[in-house]
């Protein structure tokens, strides 16, 4: 159990109380008395952050506290609740996607980039990206993420983070035609920045719908 906090830490009572109650919660069951939970976040199904208040030892404590089995039980915060922010404090589960191993592929190999976009479309691709994020939910772990990720590597691709796609198209997006016909002799044919534009526009749609 990791305990980086000073003498204020929780005590064992305190942490099965408080993992109960995260339990209690899952399973829309009624929490018991003297724990109000302001926050859950889902890391993935095996790993959760709580955070709220709980009456202990004659007082009230705030508490962010994440349970699961990637880092055991970690206590992010404890202490006074008006020195401790309970709400606002659990991180979203980003979705993953694909983006090329080189992240420079687009100014050394614009037409290999071409082909990562129309990759995009097809089906496979979203297999991919749907196998990936729904595994690493439902089974986290080295060997669900190494399936994935020596599948993704054998096409050159890699996964990442959606804001990281993002940026990724913005700054290929960002280079002009004239940009690309200063660096290579042979310059991409137009088609790769209307590719490059769809997705940029598929990605921010998507993004919007969320």
């Amino acid at each position: 159990m990791e305990n980086n906090l000073d003498e204020n830490y929780p005590t064992d009572e305190e942490l099965e109380r408080i993992s109960e109650a995260l339990y209690s919660s899952l399973c829309s069951r009624e929490v018991e008395e003297g724990i109000d939970i302001d926050e859950i976040g889902i890391i993935d199904a095996c790993n959760h952050v709580i955070s709220g208040t709980i009456d202990s030892r004659g007082s009230v404590f705030a508490f962010v506290v994440e349970f699961g089995n990637a880092s055991g039980t970690v206590v992010r915060k404890w202490g006074k609740p008006e020195d401790v922010k309970t709400h606002d404090i659990v991180e979203r589960n980003e979705p993953y996607t694909l983006l090329p191993i080189d992240t420079s592929l687009h100014l050394t190999r614009p037409l290999m980039f071409h082909v990562y976009l129309e990759w995009r479309k097809q089906s496979w691709f979203e297999e991919f990206v749907k196998g990936y994020n729904y595994d690493t939910f439902f089974s986290p772990g080295n060997v669900t993420r190494n399936y994935w990720c020596n599948k993704a590597k054998e096409k050159g691709l890699r996964f990442a983070k959606l804001s990281e796609e993002k940026k990724s198209l913005q700054d290929a997006m960002a280079l002009s035609y004239e940009d690309l016909l200063q660096r290579h002799n042979n310059a991409p044919p137009p088609s790769f920045l209307n590719a490059l534009a769809d997705a940029l526009t598929e990605e921010m749609m998507g993004n919007d719908g969320k």
